[in-house]
């Protein structure tokens, strides 16, 4: 094929991507098949799918043939040696032409599927494109030619990089012909106009875009068979996807695009005034662009793609992680967060009941699996109120209908008869769930439950709870209209609240379907979620130091396009603006990168050992009198995490230095000294900074050095029972189940169950305020308030008097100390750092204006820019 020809069959493509009418999207492996069909998305088209689905079942070969109308596309499952896709496809267009939808449009808005092929094909051509006029780019340089304007070059950039000119492009072109058109017009007018550096910004935003597409598909076709392998009995109908009630409020990125327009009109009319020359004020104009602060971002997402895929994550709508930074609300439905068992939650002794004695025999005879059911054991008995038969004391009855309006069930402790206690249950909790719930309120987000009948909300501490169930939808609809951004986790599709929300997370094995509406699918369990979770904190601060480098790089541009000859005028603009575009994709790489890099969170599924006896939470621990053995002690030991290189913590600390408000300010005078010819003193400027964050470093890793050799020699040992002898270990070496014997003077090194006390005080000041020491027993206490639990210690504490004797439950971030400190928000900024952030946002613009005010007037005088 000639060159022509290729250009032509391009071409032919992008018409046949923007029209929508040919362009049939289909994925297929061997023996299935996921073919698009149109207009089978709409609700009320029942019959179509109906219809596409006997069409399709009636071919030789087909085993079964479903439509999935939330997708949009009809799943078949066939003979590989029987009929070929094409034989497929020709009954489904049938079919569409029987309907009179034929002409139809595919949707345009729809998020283009993990497992086409064409997403790939198109940015590898675009890849290609971009590579092939890095050649051509340097050809010129050596022939020092310019066939065509930098004018024209930055109408291209305006079309790719202004988010408004895109979105109008995707509205009537469509996404993938916009996509493709600008990419290779671009890597065309970056070849032939403004030299290489605007192609190696594009060879490295497309090369992590072909990368996370290609983990896309590959997740796709491991977890297919999965989602994709048997026959639903119930169709998956199409649901009424409702749109926002309001737009989506502007992320850092939007609102500095808004103001880089305003900011790039203004460099141009100065240029004008300053210079007279309008291809010297347009190249400034073209310097305003975003698109720093769009590709960081782009960037960022892309990594953190790659790395859901990794995951097994099925990534049905990648538009979503590029809109992380602005979410603010987190909304999880209650049926994610509960395993759907029952734990006890509260005990209460009825009359001149023993408490003591209430609580064990609750304990010994609940059945957490049937909850409901009556359990009788000897003379004791345990169950609901009106099927265990005992006689209540006065006032009993009351008091059972107002815990019941709190909790999940309550039942009846009866022994001959007689009803002795009372037994409330809650939900039991998913091992992830306070964690999750931490990670949402250490983000800065509004953590929100969606259904409130398990008091799941109170227990997370939830800002507020919302309807769940049928009305998930319409909660969803009312945070989005108050002007919040809103992710949904839940595991059903709630009749279309997935769809609305603007960042939705579906959990599979909850519900009769896969949560097909959602734009992340992740397997049983809330860990991916979690992941997402933390991801957002960290898309605002990538898309926030995009802006920043966007800034520098534009201001550069715009003052370095108004210095020398217009003809090289677009090439001096362009490299500032491409530098931060570098910058800024390896910034948020690099945040992308670290994100996966983090350690998944400890399950937090710890029962109340405080209401629990004795005997029954050594059972649970699998702990005996001897205490455990060394082998039993290693297995339960949890792994440490590999200590950083050398290497590592001198980058960190070198960075460490330079995050400082003055860095900045200096960075942006060594640009203008560069700018207007001072190289030597932009060198001066840059060398101190750097030998000041050299020093500091250096002086930083070895204070963090010293701070460890004294945190080891502090050290102090516990006695623990190990083989049926006392030994000495130090509190690191301590571990669920072993025994610790305590005396006055030792601080404990984890949470743990009394067993034995004898005359035992406690100071838990530090935990929970209580200024007195608290006298400990080894009595189970049913009170879910933690300076009530007199049977329980704590890490952090200090036995002040007394001996006791008392089993590890918890340690490490288990701990209740520990998960205080995870859920710990960050320290807010010293006094001094806080006036300098304020001094620095003020002093910055305002150097920025100033000196582009006095370059313009020394212009104007014919002075130059050298003096």
């Amino acid at each position: 094929m000639n060159p022509i020809e290729a250009v032509s069959d391009l071409v032919a493509t992008v018409n046949e991507m923007g029209s929508g009418r040919k362009h049939r999207r289909v994925w297929a492996s061997v023996g299935r098949a996921h073919i698009e069909v149109r207009s089978v998305h709409l609700p009320g088209q029942q019959s179509l799918a109906r219809a596409v689905e006997d069409g399709l079942n009636r071919v030789s070969g087909v085993k079964w043939a479903q439509v999935n109308a939330i997708t949009g596309r009809v799943v078949v499952v066939f003979d590989p040696e029987g009929p070929n896709l094409d034989d497929l496809i020709g009954v489904v267009d049938a079919v569409e032409e029987a309907h009179n939808v034929h002409e139809e449009r595919f949707p345009r808005d729809r998020p283009e599927h993990p497992g086409d092929i064409e997403p790939l094909r198109r940015n590898a051509i675009a890849l290609g494109a971009d590579i092939a006029g890095l050649g051509a780019s340097f050809f010129g340089q050596l022939l020092n030619a310019t066939p065509i304007p930098s004018e024209i070059v930055s109408l291209v950039s305006l079309a790719e990089n202004e988010p408004r000119f895109r979105r109008f492009l995707e509205h009537h072109l469509g996404l993938p012909a916009t996509d493709l058109g600008l990419g290779l017009t671009n890597a065309l007018a970056q070849a032939l106009g403004q030299g290489p550096s605007g192609l190696l910004v594009d060879i490295a935003n497309r090369s992590s875009v072909v990368a996370e597409l290609y983990a896309y598909r590959k997740a796709w076709e491991r977890k297919e068979p999965e989602l994709a392998a048997r026959y639903h009995e119930v169709p998956i109908e199409a649901v009424d996807i409702s749109q926002r009630s309001t737009p989506l409020p502007s992320g850092p990125v939007e609102r500095y695009a808004d103001r880089a327009a305003f900011g790039s009109i203004a460099a141009f009319g100065a240029g004008m005034v300053a210079t007279r020359n309008p291809r010297l004020a347009a190249n400034a104009f073209a310097a305003g662009l975003p698109k720093a602060a769009r590709l960081g971002r782009e960037a960022f997402a892309a990594h953190l793609g790659r790395e859901l895929a990794g995951r097994d994550v099925v990534v049905l709508d990648s538009r979503v992680l590029r809109r992380l930074d602005r979410i603010d609300v987190v909304v999880l439905d209650g049926a994610v967060l509960a395993t759907g068992k029952s734990e006890i939650a509260e005990v209460k002794a009825l009359g001149d009941a023993d408490l003591g004695v209430v609580i064990q025999r609750a304990y010994r005879l609940f059945n957490p699996d049937r909850p409901q059911r009556t359990v009788r054991r000897g003379r004791w008995a345990l169950g609901p109120p009106e099927g265990i038969g005992a006689s209540l004391p006065r006032g009993a009855a009351t008091s059972i209908r107002t815990l019941a309006r709190s909790h999940q069930a309550v039942l009846v402790l009866a022994h001959e008869g007689t009803a002795l206690g009372i037994v409330c249950l809650h939900a039991q909790l998913d091992p992830l769930a306070q964690a999750l719930a931490a990670s949402v309120r250490r983000a800065g987000l509004e953590l929100v439950v969606a259904g409130t009948r398990n008091g799941i909300a109170a227990r997370l501490n939830a800002s507020r709870s919302v309807a769940g169930g049928s009305r998930l939808k319409a909660s969803i609809g009312a945070l989005q209209g108050d002007g919040h951004g809103v992710m949904l986790v839940c595991s059903g599709d709630h009749n279309g609240a997935l769809e609305l929300a603007d960042c939705s997370v579906g959990i599979s094995g909850g519900s009769r379907h896969h949560p097909w509406g959602a734009d992340f699918i992740t397997g049983p369990g809330l860990g991916d979620a979690h992941l997402i979770v933390e991801a957002i904190p960290v898309a605002r601060q990538v898309s926030n130091r995009s802006v920043a480098l966007s800034l520098a790089g534009s201001g550069t541009g715009a003052l370095w396009a108004m210095v020398g000859p217009s003809s090289s005028a677009g090439r001096r603009a362009s490299l500032p603006v491409n530098m931060a575009a570098l910058l800024a994709q390896a910034n948020g790489a690099l945040a992308g990168v670290s994100l996966g890099h983090h350690p998944a969170p400890p399950p937090q599924s710890a029962p109340s050992w405080h209401a629990m006896d004795p005997a029954t939470v050594m059972t649970a621990l699998g702990a005996t009198e001897k205490g455990l053995d060394a082998g039993e002690a290693a297995r339960r030991r949890p792994r440490k995490e590999s200590e950083a290189s050398g290497a590592t913590k001198f980058a960190r600390a070198l960075m460490g230095e330079l995050a400082n408000p003055l860095t900045p300010i200096l960075g942006v005078g060594a640009a203008l000294s560069a700018a207007v010819g001072s190289v030597s003193d932009a060198a001066l400027v840059a060398g101190v900074m750097g030998a000041n964050a050299l020093i500091g470093g250096v002086q930083r890793i070895r204070t963090e050095a010293s701070l460890e050799r004294l945190l080891r020699a502090s050290i102090t040992s516990v006695k623990v029972r190990r083989s049926g002898e006392v030994v000495s270990l130090e509190r690191s070496a301590v571990v669920r189940g072993d025994l610790l014997e305590l005396s006055a003077g030792d601080v404990v090194p984890a949470d743990c169950r009394i067993l034995e006390a004898t005359g035992c005080e406690v100071d838990e000041s530090a935990l929970t305020g209580e200024s007195f020491p608290v006298l400990k027993q080894a009595v189970a206490v049913p009170s879910a308030a933690m300076a009530e639990r007199t049977c329980m210690l704590y890490e952090g504490s200090t036995v002040v008097n007394g001996e006791v004797l008392a089993v590890v439950v918890a340690t490490d971030s288990d701990t209740e100390l520990g998960r205080a400190l995870a859920e710990a928000p960050e320290p807010p900024p010293s006094g001094v750092e806080a006036r300098l952030r304020g001094l620095t946002k003020a002093t910055v613009p305002a150097t920025v204006l100033s000196g582009a005010a006095v370059t313009g007037l020394s212009l104007l005088h014919g002075r130059s820019t050298r003096n």
